[in-house]
């Protein structure tokens, strides 16, 4: 199984291993740029995630009740629009970081700008067919997306507004997209966090002093266009030898980047009719505010899953290295103990969401959404742990460059997905949506599963004793102590939600670091800690 591995999963091919060759030789003595350490890099990548997020929290029940059900649920909907446009990335942004790191670790200018000048011409054609849907969609129908016909201005500019948003940010993104070529995160995540800032302080402001969805718009598109205008200052002043190559794109360059990206792409659907497919189809059946109902519930269940990711971005480069090198031991102890320490953190926030979900709904944005969206928090959360498995295990197949089977499974995940909301949704509403949901996800998170370990050559029962036993059922203790102080404590503030979220959680960190690292251990950093420094 290792020499099966080693010789046909490897992401290296002839080209590449013959670069790699060259960079090891004649290459290797070309000065490098200064990058961040991986740790680093990941530490900061998340706190530019939890700072949204933290952004995200307090602006949701500012939007919803600013704009009303009515108009965010509209919000909502063209946002998913938007998020299928975004499919036009095409895989794109992916092969542009795999090349650039690549190039910029040679210091091959000449290389690494053929790369940088094809993408840009790439997005910027493609940013102009985008454009082009979004006119049509807005203009070509009296009422756009099927909305009430007293909503029908608004979404039609506003959809005129996010479409010019995104044809200009395909083309701009390119020099996000180096950011992480180049492996400078810390810098990345600084812009896009002040811009987050500046952004929600701008819609506060245009809420409270009564604008609705087109300003609501307009300051999307201005900030997220500044944004990408202050990445591309940067960005050429971290590069000084980026150059613009009209001469270097042609129909070789084309291939060489489109051809990487093809089951990039595949996967990339697959996740859009997957997990944005709900807004429209329930746009399309039932009146707009359900959309808001369902959008709060998923948004908490993306922003767990959305934690997770990035704590293991780096997982993919780990695995690659592993491969390059022929050491299958580090790629299964790394699959085996990276699910473990995800299922840790994920145990004690789907046990929260299932019994101190509701509670929570109802501080957050009002009993009434809470009283109707809480059913659907209960369905989409219920697969958390085990997609949060598969994402380990799809950094394995990232990095061992084994898409082809991932992509199907995905795909049918999500052709089932869209087929179970079309036939769910009439006599079950948005539950019959969240069904629909999470039935294909979980059986598609065990395929994956399941596929990842006999690469790996790993017994599906030592997997399970290994990685899921532990956090199981020291997750499913906090379940039972905090479904069991729900119903003693009445959980009516946020005083109360804290001390109960608190208290179990910190009981289950001290436990489970306990069991995870052993008393000796423990005790052993201790004294190391308590030791003063000369």
């Amino acid at each position: 199984m290792e020499q099966e591995i080693t010789n046909s999963a490897s992401p290296l091919d002839g080209e590449q291993r013959r670069t790699a060759s060259a960079g090891r030789g004649g290459m290797a003595s070309a000065p490098q740029r200064r990058r961040p350490r991986l740790a680093v890099s990941s530490a900061v990548n998340w706190l530019g995630f939890a700072a949204r997020i933290i952004v995200s929290f307090f602006m949701a029940p500012i939007l919803i009740h600013g704009l009303g059900d009515r108009r965010y649920g509209m919000w909502s909907l063209v946002e998913s629009v938007i998020a299928y446009l975004s499919l036009f990335d095409l895989g794109l942004a992916v092969t542009l970081v795999r090349f650039g790191a690549r190039f910029e670790a040679q210091r091959d200018w000449r290389s690494f700008n053929r790369v940088y000048s094809t993408t840009l011409i790439l997005f910027a054609g493609i940013g102009w067919i985008v454009f082009g849907i979004t006119l049509v969609l807005a203009l070509g129908w009296e009422r756009p997306l099927g909305v009430p016909t007293d909503l029908s201005a608004e979404i039609r500019y506003l959809l005129l507004l996010l479409g010019l948003n995104m044809a200009l940010s395909l083309p701009l993104g390119v020099y996000s997209t180096l950011f992480d070529a180049l492996g400078q995160y810390p810098t990345k995540v600084a812009i896009r966090t002040s811009w987050t800032l500046v952004s929600a302080a701008l819609l506060v402001t245009a809420i409270r002093s009564g604008h609705g969805l087109i300003t609501v718009g307009l300051v999307t598109v201005a900030c997220t266009q500044a944004e990408n205008l202050m990445m591309a200052a940067v960005i050429h002043r971290l590069v000084p030898d980026l150059r613009f190559l009209a001469s270097s794109v042609n129909r070789k360059s084309i291939r060489e980047i489109w051809g990487n990206s093809a089951y990039a792409l595949v996967a990339m659907i697959a996740g859009r009719i997957s997990f944005q497919t709900d807004a429209l189809v329930i746009g399309g059946f039932l009146a707009p505010q359900w959309i808001t109902f369902f959008v709060i519930a998923a948004r908490l269940v993306e922003y767990s899953k959305d934690a997770v990711r990035a704590f293991t971005l780096p997982f993919t480069s780990a695995f690659s290295a592993h491969e390059a090198a022929g050491d299958i031991r580090a790629i299964q102890r790394s699959f085996l103990t990276g699910t473990r320490a995800m299922l840790w953190i994920m145990a004690p926030v789907q046990a929260g969401l299932l019994t101190l979900g509701k509670c929570f709904l109802a501080l957050w944005v009002g009993q009434d959404h809470a009283s109707s969206s809480f059913p659907v928090l209960v369905i989409l959360a219920l697969p958390l742990m085990p997609f949060v498995a598969q994402i380990v295990a799809a950094r394995v197949l990232y990095g061992l460059g084994r898409l082809s089977m991932f992509s199907i499974i995905v795909s049918s995940e999500a052709i089932v997905n869209l087929l179970g909301s079309l036939a769910l949704i009439r006599p079950l509403g948005i539950r019959g949506v969240a069904l629909s949901t999470t039935v294909p996800n979980l059986v598609a998170n065990i395929f994956v599963i399941a596929m990842v370990c006999r690469l790996l050559d790993i017994r599906i029962r030592d997997y399970v004793i290994l990685s899921w036993a532990k956090p199981t059922l020291l997750g499913a203790a906090v379940f039972i102590a905090w479904f069991s102080l729900n119903h003693i404590f009445p959980i009516d503030s946020w005083t109360s939600f804290l001390s109960v979220g608190l208290l179990g959680t910190i009981a289950y960190a001290g436990v489970a670091l306990l069991w995870e690292l052993g008393r000796t251990r423990i005790q052993e950093w201790a004294r190391f800690s308590a030791t003063p420094v000369p």
